[in-house]
């Protein structure tokens, strides 16, 4: 009894600390808050910010009222000034207790969840609730369920349990998937709308819908269309084609309208192919082996024609044996690579071919020894036949 005698009154002794405490701390500040229950009255200072000379002017106090407000944490908060001090009176917004979903089959909690703003243990806020209800309507019309009609409710604190502690439940009316009444382009110019259409999978409601079953309308399926028609007009050239999609809910159709909207850009085609190499007839070499053209014919031919320098011609004759021997090492043509792209890119000029060919020599120069610079013709032969070897893309 003593021992417990002793407690009470150690407790009372806390409690009296503490509220002095609290107390000290209102004392000491210039501006004093009321009316908080859950939210720390330095958490709510922390929005006012004195001027150099100590005093809080309108622009400071209005930024600090639009703060608290942009929290979601208070239902009303008034400023007003008692002598030298600020005088801070707030109501909190509820806290939600339980969030919940009532109706909703088509579309599971975890993921109406992660879509709302509103969570269990947060203030219950009118503005963040209506919010989450243009989310929950836009989720379902994503899905084709254009009719979804959500209406939030608030059920108050039983008896006994703390009153500032509110449900919410999202009670969902899903209504039945639409259809696609209606695809269309715009935009396009180069190919018809039949042709567009025939390049999509959606189609619309018809006699044969039961048995195609695409006339439902699913915003994945949509974006699937979307790259099939961009990929459509690449394939035909147009690399820079641009597409985007619009869905919208036609009541005197009682379905969706699809658009297709296009940017077709210009047409690309090839003109005039030349292979650029450093080391002359390398790519040659390269592309005549995976061809299946015979070795010693590719070298014979190249020593024969105006692609090959006649100071490389006699080059050819050791490359062709396979003979790498250093006559001008791998590792000087990497310097001269690197002093070229450095003086190019001072003067703001671009060499893809010759930083192409760079990256070969170098990689070559990496493998180690002390070999010409013609040995880059090793490895890109090498490189074919792992290619060639590779089982086909799928």
């Amino acid at each position: 009894m003593r021992c417990g005698g002793i407690a009470v009154v150690l407790a009372g002794f806390l409690a009296v600390a503490a509220c002095t405490s609290a107390a000290a701390q209102q004392t000491d500040s210039p501006i004093t808050v009321n009316g908080n229950r859950h939210i720390g009255a330095d958490m709510i200072r922390s929005y006012f910010h004195a001027t150099p000379d100590g005093q809080y002017d309108a622009a400071g106090l209005d930024a600090a009222l639009k703060g608290l407000y942009a929290t979601g944490l208070f239902k009303d908060v008034k400023i007003a000034h008692e002598g030298d001090r600020l005088l801070v009176r707030v109501v909190e917004n509820p806290t939600i207790g339980v969030l919940a979903f009532e109706g909703n089959r088509k579309i599971k909690d975890q993921d109406l969840k992660k879509e709302v703003q509103s969570k269990a243990g947060g203030p219950l806020s009118r503005e963040v609730v209506q919010g989450d209800v243009v989310r929950i309507v836009d989720l379902y019309r994503q899905r084709g369920y254009y009719t979804a009609k959500i209406v939030p409710q608030t059920i108050a604190a039983k008896n006994g349990a703390d009153p500032t502690r509110i449900n919410l439940v999202f009670a969902i009316t899903e209504g039945d998937k639409l259809a696609v009444r209606q695809i269309a382009f715009a935009g396009n110019s180069v190919f018809s709308a039949t042709k567009l259409k025939a390049v999509v999978q959606t189609g619309t409601t018809n006699v044969l819908s039961f048995l195609l079953n695409n006339d439902i309308y699913d915003a994945d399926h949509i974006d699937e269309d979307r790259d099939l028609v961009r990929r459509f007009y690449a394939d035909h050239g147009y690399a820079d084609v641009r597409v985007t999609t619009l869905s919208n809910y036609d009541a005197a159709q009682n379905g969706v309208v699809v658009t297709f909207k296009l940017d077709e850009g210009r047409q690309y085609r090839f003109g005039k192919v030349d292979i650029v190499s450093s080391v002359s007839g390398v790519d040659t070499v390269a592309l005549g082996g995976a061809l299946g053209l015979p070795r010693d014919l590719l070298f014979d031919t190249l020593a024969k024609t105006a692609v090959v320098s006649p100071v490389q011609v006699g080059k050819l004759g050791s490359t062709k044996r396979q003979d790498y021997t250093p006559q001008f090492p791998i590792r000087l043509m990497k310097k001269d690579f690197g002093l070229a792209i450095g003086a190019a890119r001072r003067a703001n000029l671009s060499l893809p071919a010759v930083e192409a060919a760079a990256a070969v020599n170098a990689a070559e120069s990496a493998a180690g020894g002390e070999e010409d610079f013609s040995a880059v013709v090793r490895r890109m032969e090498g490189q074919v036949a792992v290619e060639s070897s590779l089982p086909p893309a799928a």
